[in-house]
């Protein structure tokens, strides 16, 4: 399981923490993942919010409905991609 922000939906803003030296792509994870004898089983391409440090209210029940309301709610606010991977038999 890979859960990354994605370039793509966060912009800018994806530099802003010291960690984040490589500009990725729910593609380019998936391309690597790939090359690696992995395989998709799943991917969120907007799964959560960019971070946790937001202006927006981070209470359970409000957690619980976000999820709820995926993927809805990913699209409007997700900055993260979520993937579930696999080694092949290869």
């Amino acid at each position: 399981m890979i859960l990354q922000p994605n370039i793509r939906y966060t912009g800018a803003a994806y530099w802003d923490f010291i960690d984040h030296k490589i500009a990725l792509t729910d593609k380019a994870i998936i391309e690597a993942a790939g090359i690696c004898g992995l395989k998709v089983i799943h991917c969120i391409r907007k799964f959560l919010p960019y971070t946790t440090k937001s202006k927006f209210p981070q209470h359970p029940f409000l957690i619980w409905l976000y999820l709820k309301l995926m993927p809805i709610s990913g699209f409007f606010m997700g900055g993260q991609t979520f993937l579930i991977l696999e080694k092949t038999d290869d």
